[in-house]
């Protein structure tokens, strides 16, 4: 559709470009015409010349309007028709880039096809994906999980601390919690 538009408005273009030619051709013999008939009036006028003058900025004025109207619809033209000429060029860039795409897409296809000719059928057997570690022989499997509470006091001797035990030694100390007092020895470890 929008194509054909482009061809309608570029064949009105070019076939209205001739008479247009032509018609600024006479504007161009007139405007001569004019030049000579305007100094020969004014050479004829002796004391009317400021009539003859003006008169002549008359002819003048209305014949470079005209000149430039007809170049201004002239130009107007020729950027349209290049205009239309520039769509035509995109859509058919447009439609070469489209057949260059499903050439690429059929050349894929093919190149595809001869791979799948070269490969061999593979069956891979139905089971389980996720299979348990194999124990190795010897060991026993663990038991299963049991809850039990946790016994802080066998941490005690773990780590960096403090111990509380009743022995005395020379590295004693007294904590004093809620007016009791508590003695405890200290361990570096």
């Amino acid at each position: 559709m929008k194509e054909q538009n482009f061809k309608e408005e570029v064949m009105k273009i070019l076939e209205e470009a001739p008479n247009a030619r032509k018609a600024l051709l006479e504007n161009y013999d007139n405007l001569l015409n004019v030049a000579d008939y305007c100094n020969s009036n004014y050479l004829q006028a002796g004391d009317g010349s400021l009539k003859a003058l003006e008169e002549t900025k008359k002819f003048t004025t209305q014949s470079l309007a005209s000149v430039a109207y007809q170049i201004s619809t002239l130009a107007s033209s020729v950027l349209t028709l290049l205009d239309a000429q520039t769509n035509q060029l995109r859509h058919m860039e447009s439609s070469i880039n489209l057949i260059c795409q499903t050439v690429e897409m059929h050349k894929e296809k093919v190149s595809r096809r001869e791979i799948g000719a070269f490969t061999a059928v593979r069956r891979v057997p139905r089971s389980h994906k996720i299979l348990p570690p194999t124990q190795p022989a010897g060991t026993q499997p663990r038991p299963p999980y049991s809850r039990r509470p946790i016994n802080y006091q066998q941490l005690d001797g773990l780590g960096h601390g403090m111990k509380v035990s009743g022995k005395q030694s020379d590295r004693t100390g007294t904590i004093r919690k809620h007016g009791a007092s508590t003695r405890f020895r200290v361990r570096f470890y």
